[in-house]
């Protein structure tokens, strides 16, 4: 029988998988270590976010700068799952932040690949 943490690591949530992230094509081409959604740091930094944005919208009426400062919490929190890469640039989160920023289709792939058990942990024994 199935336990409840057959196949679940934190370990392989926090220390992420290697992907290939794609281009602006969707063409895989870059190597990139992406943490998974669980993982302890993600988690912990989610959480900052999350408060530091309740702080930020008590004073805000306007709905655009509300939304706009609720992407930029999620953005942030999200620099956090990238945890390695190969690219010139050192993988930083204000690196990775910086990329994120100004590729979308970038932080919705690593948002998604973040979010993929079956990608990250192994299946569970039916023994």
């Amino acid at each position: 029988m199935a336990g409840f943490n057959d196949g679940y690591s934190l370990e392989a949530a926090s220390d992420g998988r290697e992907f290939l992230a794609p281009d602006i094509h969707g063409v895989p081409s870059v190597k990139m270590t992406i943490r998974h959604a669980e993982s302890d740091v993600f988690r912990r930094v989610k959480a900052v976010e999350i408060a530091g944005l309740r702080l930020a919208l008590a004073g805000v009426d306007d709905p655009i700068e509300r939304q706009i400062l609720a992407e930029q919490a999620s953005l942030r929190a999200a620099s956090y799952l990238v945890c390695a890469w190969e690219l010139e640039e050192e993988c930083t989160q204000p690196n990775v932040l910086a990329l994120i920023k100004t590729r979308p289709y970038l932080a919705k792939w690593i948002d998604e690949t973040a979010a993929k058990g079956s990608d990250f942990f192994a299946p569970a024994s039916t023994a």
